[in-house]
């Protein structure tokens, strides 16, 4: 009895064994086939990561395109970017580098508002602006 009980231990302790190890192989296969599945994935990306590098080195920065990521007022740079803080920041009124320079001007971030200061301190004669509520500096 003990001779049977120690036969049918050693049976079910390789049966056992036996599951496991095939167990182990199926896990292994699947394991290599996602490996190989990564890999490929991988190709691919750092294929489509070097032709945007070669794309964007072949392409010359235009200082007029540069300035086309400036926003027209302090109000569309806090929608852009609802981080920035208040203070001076630079704007492009006329918008994408057309016309005048961008300017340089105080933006209060939590009204959107648009501050422009004062860069002399004599008289300036804003020509083209001569209706009631323009704008003239005067001595």
């Amino acid at each position: 009895m003990i001779a049977i009980s120690t036969m049918q231990f050693q049976e079910s302790v390789e049966t056992n064994f036996e599951a496991k190890f095939h167990q182990l192989v199926d896990k292994n296969r699947q394991l290599e086939e996602k490996v190989i599945r990564l890999e490929s994935t991988v190709r691919q990306l750092e294929s489509v990561i070097a032709l945007q590098e070669n794309t964007a080195a072949s392409k010359s920065v235009d200082p007029l395109t540069e300035r086309s990521s400036i926003p027209r007022t302090c109000r569309e740079a806090r929608l852009m970017d609802p981080s920035l803080n208040s203070g001076m920041h630079w704007i492009d009124p006329d918008g994408q580098g057309v016309g005048d320079d961008p300017i340089y001007v105080h933006c209060d971030m939590t009204t959107g508002t648009t501050s422009v200061p004062q860069d002399s301190e004599g008289p300036m004669d804003v020509g083209h602006c001569a209706d009631p509520g323009c704008s003239t500096q005067r001595p």
